[in-house]
């Protein structure tokens, strides 16, 4: 696969010098116009290549030690300045105080923002998709609650394999990739349907390195 998209992107590349090329041949004739549009189309399918490629290669972690309610409060930053609409969406119920733990914030981060994108997204009520973080035997967990009455397929098995629900613009990579971050932490990623509620909670846990009374 590796290969694959190596060589898709050399001839990606070589497409877009040889309409560059033909560009500066034809100067300020109209044609160049579409000449410049085709290097667009060019230009938009080698980033989602590279998008595809980053999430099915192997998560490197490079964890650091946060103080979990801080390292939530830059993420809720985050998510409020990147996806105003999403976040306006989520209502908090946060019960933490100094415990710490040990992860890489440019990988957990993008994995929780799929998370709280994917919940909002399936959410099928104009009430709030609660989250709930929590200390809980040596872990910190995470859960989104949202109403999806009807669940489709088996929890269990979403995000397991790659490519299992594509659709326009999506390929089925986004939880496949946050189970992957998680389980590079030495976490897990849980779907987990209420009987009865309507509710599908989505339960993240990952380890503490201690605990603060």
């Amino acid at each position: 696969m590796g290969q694959l998209v190596h060589d898709i992107g050399n001839d990606l590349g070589a497409l877009d010098l040889q309409a560059a090329y033909l560009a500066e041949l034809l100067g300020g004739a109209p044609e160049r116009g579409e000449i410049d549009r085709m290097r667009s189309l060019v230009g938009s399918i080698a980033k989602n290549l590279q998008s595809v490629t980053a999430l099915l290669a192997p998560p490197r972690i490079h964890p650091q030690p946060w103080q979990v309610s801080k390292y939530l409060d830059g993420f809720r930053e985050d998510l409020a300045s990147r996806y105003p609409r999403e976040s306006r969406r989520l209502s908090w119920d946060i019960a933490l105080g100094l415990e710490r733990f040990s992860v890489d914030p440019e990988l957990l981060g993008p994995a929780m923002v799929e998370l709280c994108r994917n919940a909002c997204e399936f959410h099928q009520s104009d009430s709030p998709v609660n989250v709930r973080a929590r200390v809980e035997s040596g872990r910190w967990i995470w859960e989104l609650s949202q109403w999806t009455p009807a669940v489709v397929g088996s929890p269990s098995s979403w995000g397991v394999v790659p490519f299992e629900s594509p659709r326009r613009g999506h390929y089925g990579l986004g939880l496949f990739y946050s189970r992957r971050v998680l389980a590079a932490h030495g976490g897990e990623l849980q779907f987990l349907p209420e009987p009865g509620t309507g509710s599908l909670v989505t339960r993240m846990a990952l380890p503490l390195l201690e605990t603060v009374d």
